[in-house]
């Protein structure tokens, strides 16, 4: 996690770079530095409404639209929201789907994003009954590098309100933009992992990120389920004399 000012000169030795939702503008020489970067090879995650919109306005090569579409919910028309129409986007609901699931989470304020021949990788619907739905997640390629770009605040929200959809669509965009050296996977919850390099060793810490710590309700914690079907894989192109687990 870099400041502006820290990436500016360094940017080129980090594979990937992932721009989360922005409250602010970037300056625009900041602009013109991830544009370089992604232009000679690199890749950047791009999420969030305003940070979509001011790449797209910067002319990178995608769109970035509000999503004006809403769905009909019984009731809603007596909701506040309902009589300001500028208010619509940012209070009223949308559905949206992780392209390959059957499965549809629920976002508000999105903008749906597009670019020539670009890999759609989600969809926002106005109800479970359209199938069809708008991008709202791509990537596409620009100059040597790619850009992934996801038009909802996914971060903010899945803080608010966790939704697994948010997982799958991250780590589908992360897998198309960067092969890790390492990844985890378990079959009954969520794992984490980081990698460190220690005297020239690989050192791989799992976390078992389980449990109610999120729950604002909950003061004290006891017990944490544990992980089941532990898979950890590593790059190919990494050499492994032997493993040593800990």
């Amino acid at each position: 996690i870099v400041n502006e000012y820290m990436i500016k000169d360094n940017i080129s030795k980090y594979p990937l770079v992932i721009l989360p939702e922005l409250y602010s503008d970037l300056e625009s020489e900041i602009v013109e530095t991830i544009r370089s970067y992604v232009m000679e090879g690199g890749s950047l995650m791009v999420t969030g409404t305003k940070t979509a919109k001011q790449l797209a306005d910067a002319g990178f090569p995608f769109t970035a639209e509000e999503y004006t579409e809403y769905p009909y919910i019984p009731g809603w028309c007596y909701h506040s929201t309902a009589y300001i129409k500028r208010q619509f986007p940012y209070g009223m609901p949308a559905y949206f789907s992780v392209e390959g699931g059957v499965d549809y989470g629920v976002t508000v304020g999105p903008v749906t994003v597009n670019a020539e021949n670009a890999m759609v990788l989600a969809t926002l619907h106005p109800s479970l009954q359209d199938k069809k739905g708008l991008p709202m997640a791509i990537v596409t390629a620009y100059g040597k590098g790619k850009i992934g770009v996801i038009g909802i605040n996914i971060g903010t929200q899945y803080n608010d309100s966790v939704q697994y959809q948010h997982r799958d669509l991250i780590r589908k965009m992360t897998t198309m933009l960067y092969d890790p050296i390492a990844r985890v996977e378990s079959s009954n919850g969520i794992c984490e992992i980081v990698c460190l390099s220690v005297n020239g060793r690989l050192m791989l810490q799992v976390l078992n990120a389980e449990g109610g710590h999120r729950d604002p309700l909950l003061a004290t914690e006891n017990y944490i389920p544990p992980l089941e079907s532990v898979i950890i894989s590593i790059r190919d192109d990494v050499d492994i004399d032997k493993v040593v687990l800990r």
